[in-house]
This record gives C-alpha cells, sequence and structure tokens, in this order.
C-alpha cells in the first residue's frame, strides 16, 4: 500500500490525518495504521468505545498532546 493510499483510508475513517502520522517513514506509518485498524478500533473484550475512553484518561494523566 503506497503512503498516500494509508493516509488516504486514515483520512476517511478518521475524518482527519493526526499531524504525527505525517512524519513516520513509509513503512512504520503502513504497520501502524494496520495495527490501529486492526485491533485497537475493532470490539473485542473491551468495546472500541472503552478503548478510546481508557486512551483519554491515559492521555490526559501523562498530559500528551495528541
Amino acid at each position: 500500500m503506497s503512503r498516500q493510499d494509508v493516509l488516504s483510508d486514515v483520512e476517511a475513517t478518521l475524518g482527519i490525518v493526526p499531524g504525527f502520522m505525517d512524519s513516520m517513514p513509509d513503512m512504520t506509518l503502513e504497520h501502524f495504521w494496520a495495527f490501529l485498524k486492526d485491533f485497537v478500533m475493532v470490539d473485542s473484550a473491551l468495546s472500541a468505545k472503552t478503548k478510546a475512553l481508557i486512551g483519554i484518561g491515559a492521555s490526559a494523566t501523562f498530559r500528551c498532546d495528541y
């Protein structure tokens, strides 16, 4: 998958392309997006919504800009 294909898929899925993804190398970007889309953004033992809320709580705790 080309870099532009990955970024197009990110934008179609999220509505935006997060700024940190622009600086990722091509190979890292493709694997990161595949992991994020296939494991983090799907329901499993925890729903995708619950995972997102945990991520928001963790980012607030660690004072993450993203």
